[in-house]
């Protein structure tokens, strides 16, 4: 049995968890832990006895929990199963439309992809490359016709500029 940070046990033989908090007598705080069982592969670990409540306290470790219940994480329900799931479309902080696609080699976070970006790629039937950039001509981040989408590389964001693959000239401005 792996023994986590925090854990000891007593000369009685005991279990505690010991966090951090100093009480009133100048200690750290402590609570009683007790042995479980994984439910995905039956491991023994420690936790202590609130978790349990939780139905967090269920599984020696992240990956364990992700195999056994796939779309579950530490803080609830991910994904299409989630209530306020909405389609997996969304708008960042910066004004652009990210589409859900975990799947996709260049996500960002692992989950989501930047929607402009996608529809290049499916013009152009392939991947873009990450110092490839997708300009939008009329500067509205969340207009994504593809007549309003240009490909340009990281050193050429304004002027003329020639696509690498098909060797198209076009302006931006």
């Amino acid at each position: 049995m792996e023994i986590k940070k925090g854990f000891y046990q007593d000369k009685s033989g005991k279990w505690w968890y010991e966090y951090g908090k100093i009480n009133s007598w100048g200690k750290k705080t402590r609570m009683s832990a007790v042995i479980r069982k994984c439910l995905h592969c039956s491991n023994d670990f420690l936790t202590v006895p609130f978790r349990i409540d939780k139905n967090k306290g269920c599984f020696c470790s992240r990956s364990c929990v992700h195999k056994h219940r796939p779309g579950f994480s530490w803080l609830g329900i991910t994904g299409k199963n989630h209530y306020a799931w909405k389609g997996g479309r969304n708008k960042n902080a910066k004004g652009y439309i990210e589409i859900y696609m975990p799947d996709h080699p260049f996500c960002r976070g692992g989950k989501y992809v930047a929607e402009h970006r996608l529809i290049m790629e499916k013009h152009l039937g392939r991947y873009l490359e990450p110092h490839e950039k997708v300009h939008h001509r009329n500067c509205i981040k969340d207009d994504n016709r593809l007549e309003n989408l240009e490909l340009v590389t990281d050193k050429t964001h304004l002027g003329e500029v020639q696509c690498p693959h098909c060797n198209k000239k076009f302006l931006i401005h």
